[in-house]
């Protein structure tokens, strides 16, 4: 799992705006959501379908500027979350941009901002103020709990641990807890968080954990009340040497996965940046060695699908394991000169291939996001096929290391993507440095399907077009695009429109493009052609007609007398001349 988009097992429970409500309300709402199995989605919720993603990333508002963390990594965006009809991006970044492009409008918005889910627009009038790095966010109960490197919010000294009001951006009192480093000069961190029921676990690098009572002593990993704060004093895993990047919790299988720099947990064997405890006290589980490269020493995310844990890190490798034998199953490999395929071990030299490290492992509705600082080379010891990653620097894989096909048009990019995350409409987000058509994360989100039954007719002087309703799962069609010969005519929400900007004699194709609310263009409809027989009202002209014509004309209009019946058909196919 991400360190920084850890929305938890128990994830999307969205109640926007129960925080505002009566306190009766609130807490009827809480313990209905504490009973709540892990892993429910809330109601009407709509999965992330790879296939059916839009190739292109979405326009709207990112984020600019980058203040260097106290650990050298260089990602503005680290974390994501959603609660209501709002997505929450949390980082380094320092500005807000309303579009990827120079001169576009910029908001001194820094480390963590609001955005319509929606309209990808940013919400001016969410601003909290932090005076350092955020590296993960999660919803619970209406509220959005922040982690990171900050020491003030809002004004006031608050350290790494912190919930917000996802509407007011107020700090929340109730919940109690933050994070501390006595007798050290090294900044204190949160990197990762997860939810399960009422429990959120919380890793980094701190030796302190405050509640509301007692600075309590705890090494990089905590557990607290998701809603008080307050610390469980029965899980106390032991872990030294260096910080805590992810954590995956595993409740089919009773283990707690994490994974980091740290040399080693409770000093037991095989430890060194990976390892695993249970659930009741901490205790490392023994028999879950990781390390397929003596050269590891940076372990990045880990998460879970079904029965196989997904483990990535430094040496450009993701590797999986069975989560009940833990027996090795394959990898997925980037950047080499040879690869072991039935070990994946010693499988990069000298940067072959543009590969990188893993720094993001995501669980997504079942999906696994791999991200890489990696180009070029992509190897899949399970399928046995190569792919060139271009530019992306990610893929997607189902249980047993099946990869979909979503190969994205690429952003550009110096780190690489750190963090994934997708939305209750199936979108999907990746945050990173990414440049050029996004700032600091990419949107894609699902395709719109091209109006039907495009329909273009004469009448009187004008082409009369109409169309059947696009289909989309996204939040619903905002406007149609008209384009006439390939240029846009118009744009309209209905289901029908004039053209009154044509000339007689002429041929004229059109087609019709469906936009969502949320920015995804549908292809082309296929096009209807037309054929003008007439000038319009506006341009009528004396068409060369013969003297007997005129002449027969004149005389019906000044002496009344009947038109010939061939004069009579003459006029009715010149309804515009003006004799």
């Amino acid at each position: 799992m991400n360190p920084s988009s850890q929305i938890g097992i128990a994830r999307r429970a969205h109640l926007a705006g129960a925080f505002a409500a009566v306190a009766g309300l609130v807490l009827a709402l809480s313990l209905l959501l504490a009973t709540a199995a892990p892993g429910a989605e809330a109601q009407g919720d709509i999965p992330l379908e790879p296939d059916e993603l839009g190739l292109d990333p979405l326009p709207g508002g990112g984020v600019t500027g980058f203040l260097q963390p106290s650990v050298a990594q260089n990602w503005r965006v680290h974390a994501f979350a959603e609660i209501g009809d709002r997505i929450f991006v949390g980082g380094a970044f320092l500005n807000v941009t309303e579009l990827p492009y120079a001169g576009s409008p910029s908001h001194d918005q820094a480390f963590i901002a609001a955005f319509d889910r929606n309209t990808n627009a940013f919400i001016e009038t969410w601003t909290p103020v932090l005076d350092d790095a955020v590296w993960a966010l999660v919803e619970h109960n209406g509220l959005l709990i922040v982690g990171g490197e900050f020491d003030t919010v809002n004004g006031v000294a608050r350290e790494g641990l912190v919930a917000l009001d996802p509407i007011t951006g107020a700090t929340v009192s109730e919940f109690a807890a933050s994070i501390g480093n006595v007798g050290s000069t090294y900044e204190a961190s949160v990197r990762a968080l997860e939810i399960v029921g009422n429990q959120l676990y919380v890793v980094g690098d701190y030796n302190r954990l405050v509640d509301a009572k007692y600075a309590h002593g705890r090494y990089r990993t905590a557990r607290v009340d998701a809603t008080t704060g307050k610390v469980d004093k029965l899980w106390i895993p032991h872990v030294s040497g260096g910080g805590v990047f992810d954590i995956a919790v595993d409740p089919v299988h009773d283990k707690i996965y994490l994974v980091g720099t740290f040399t080693s947990a409770s000093a037991q064997p095989d430890t060194k940046s990976m390892a695993v405890v249970n659930s009741t006290d901490g205790a490392v589980i023994p028999g879950h060695p990781a390390h397929l490269n003596t050269s590891w020493s940076k372990t990045y995310g880990v998460d879970v699908v079904g029965d196989e844990v997904f483990i990535g890190g430094e040496q450009h490798f993701m590797q999986v394991r069975d989560a009940t034998t833990w027996a090795f199953k394959g990898c997925a490999v980037t950047g080499f000169s040879s690869v072991n395929p039935s070990t994946c071990g010693l499988v990069w030299t000298g940067g072959s291939g543009s590969g990188g490290d893993y720094q993001v492992v995501q669980e997504m509705d079942g999906i696994i996001l791999g991200g890489c600082h990696c180009r070029g080379n992509h190897w899949n010891s399970v399928t046995q096929t190569m792919t060139n990653l271009d530019d992306r620097g990610f893929r997607l894989y189902d249980e047993g290391l099946t990869e979909h096909d979503f190969m994205p048009n690429a952003t550009h990019w110096n780190e690489g993507p750190y963090a994934a995350f997708t939305d209750s409409t199936g979108c999907l987000y990746i945050g990173g440095d990414f440049t050029g058509e996004v700032d600091g994360f990419a949107r894609y989100c699902r395709k719109v399907s091209a109006p039907t039954n495009v329909n273009a007719s004469l009448s009187g002087s004008s082409v009369a077009i109409s169309w059947s309703a696009s289909e989309t799962t996204n939040p619903g069609i905002e406007t149609y695009r008209i384009m006439r010969d390939g240029v846009q005519i118009a744009d309209t929400s209905a289901l029908n429109y004039t053209d009154w900007s044509v000339t007689t004699g002429s041929n004229y194709s059109y087609t019709v493009i469906a936009k969502s609310i949320n920015q995804v263009s549908s292809p082309h409809s296929a096009p209807a052609t037309v054929t003008t027989l007439f000038e319009g009202v506006e341009k009528r002209k004396i068409l060369p007609i013969s003297e007997r014509f005129r002449e027969e004309v004149r005389n019906s209009v000044c002496t009344g007398t009947s038109l010939s019946p061939q004069t009579r058909l003459d006029l009715s196919s010149f309804r515009n001349v003006i004799p």
